[in-house]
């Protein structure tokens, strides 16, 4: 009965090796990975993104009389006076809150610069 059983085994087995599906899973599992990148490839366009964004030339006045300053490499414009615009000797002024932000500039949250008129 084992002789019978070990039979049917190496039958089965040596059936399955000869199977074209068998084949052709064996045929795919043998090939290189990179082989077959290209065979189901997409073109991907990267766009390159400028780091900072294009803001328009905005006409800036002389921050000793402007109501609205920012420190020239400050992202957020205060209203004169403002206790967090801090000291510094670079300041840029502007004429009106629209200016500083189309310029790029954010309101402060605590002088609210869109609220106070800078007086």
């Amino acid at each position: 009965m084992k002789q019978s059983v070990l039979i049917l085994i190496v039958l089965a087995l040596a059936g399955c090796a000869s199977s074209p599906e068998r084949q052709s899973a064996e045929a795919i599992a043998k090939r290189n990975p990179l082989d077959m990148a290209n065979e189901d490839a997409k073109v991907v366009v990267v766009k390159r993104v400028d780091k900072s964004p294009q803001y328009p030339k905005v006409p800036t006045q002389d921050a000793k009389s402007a109501p609205y300053i920012s420190v020239k490499n400050s992202k957020i414009y205060h209203v004169r006076g403002c206790d967090y615009a801090g000291k510094s000797d670079s300041f840029v002024g502007y004429a009106t809150w629209d200016d500083a932000e189309r310029s790029g500039h954010i309101p402060c949250e605590f002088c609210k610069p869109r609220e106070n008129t800078g007086k």
